[in-house]
C-alpha cells in the first residue's frame, strides 16, 4: 500500500482503537505512527515516572528469592561476565543448583563497574507482566521486558543493533545514549526513547548510576502474516515439478 492509504487506514483504526499504555510511553500516538514507528528513533520526555513498574529494591528482592539464570546476567565494557563470578550452588529439594544468584558477589561486581541485566521480567514481576500484556494487546505485536542496572561511570553493552524495536523506559538516575539518527542525548527518570530495529546504539553512565527498562517489540510484518496464512495449505508443501524453472 502507498503512504496515503497507510495513513488513511491508521486514521480509520484510530477512531476504533485506544492506546493508553503506548501513549504513556510515546505521547502522541498518531505522530509516533506517522513519523517514527519502524522508521526513525525519537525521545519523549513524559514528565512522569516509571518506578511503579520496577525499582532497584524490587530487583534485589527477586535476586534474594533464589533467582536462577537466565533471569539475570552481568556485563562490563561490552563483555559478558562468566556466571561463576556472580552465582553460587544451593541445595533445592535434594538437588544442587549451581546457577543461583549470589547477591554479595553481584554487589561486588556492580561496585567494580558491571551492569546487572534482568531478563524476561514480564515472566517474573507482576507489574511488568501486566504492562507488557496490555502493550501487546494494544499494538498486536509481541513484547517482552528486560532491565539494566548500571553503576556510576560504566558501560554495559557495546554499541550494537537489535533485531527488534525497543522502547527504553528510564526509571532512575541518568544515562547518556548515542543512537544513529539522533544527537547524543541524556535520559533521566520518566524519559522514553524509541529505537527501531537495526538502528545502532550504545549507552553509558557518568556521575550517576542508572536503571532503565527496555521493552522489546517483535514487529509482525505483512510477510509474517502471509507465511502463517499459507503454512497450512497442503498443496504448497508438495515439491514443484522437475524442470519447473
Amino acid at each position: 500500500r502507498g503512504p496515503g492509504r497507510e495513513k488513511a487506514g491508521w486514521r480509520a483504526a484510530r477512531g476504533r482503537l485506544r492506546f493508553p499504555v503506548l501513549e504513556r510511553c510515546v505521547g502522541d500516538v498518531g505522530e509516533f505512527v506517522r513519523s517514527h514507528w519502524g522508521r526513525a528513533p525519537m525521545v519523549h520526555r513524559t514528565g512522569t515516572r516509571f518506578d511503579d513498574l520496577l525499582s532497584a529494591g524490587v530487583i534485589v528482592d527477586l535476586l534474594e528469592l533464589a533467582a536462577r539464570r537466565p533471569l539475570f546476567r552481568m556485563v562490563r565494557d561490552g563483555s559478558t561476565l562468566p556466571p561463576s563470578a556472580y552465582t553460587r550452588s544451593v541445595r533445592m529439594g535434594g538437588v544442587w543448583a549451581s546457577d543461583v544468584a549470589d547477591v554479595d558477589a553481584i554487589s561486588r561486581e556492580f561496585a567494580a563497574g558491571a551492569t546487572l541485566v534482568m531478563q524476561s521480567l514480564e515472566r517474573w514481576h507482576p507489574a511488568l507482566r501486566a504492562f507488557v500484556a496490555a502493550l501487546s494487546d494494544e499494538t498486536s505485536h509481541p513484547t517482552q521486558a528486560n532491565a539494566y542496572l548500571t553503576p556510576v561511570g560504566s558501560t554495559g553493552l557495546a554499541a550494537h543493533r537489535d533485531g527488534h524495536d525497543v522502547l527504553v523506559l528510564h526509571v532512575d538516575g541518568h544515562k547518556t545514549w548515542t543512537v544513529a539518527g539522533l544527537p547524543t542525548v541524556e535520559l533521566g527518570p520518566g524519559d522514553v526513547m524509541y529505537i527501531p530495529r537495526g538502528v545502532r546504539h550504545s549507552a553509558a553512565t557518568a556521575a550517576q548510576s542508572s536503571l532503565h527498562i527496555t521493552i522489546g517489540i517483535t514487529a509482525v510484518t505483512g510477510l509474517d502474516l502471509v507465511k502463517r496464512s499459507l503454512a497450512g495449505v497442503a498443496e504448497l508443501q508438495a515439491p514443484l515439478p522437475l524442470g519447473f524453472a
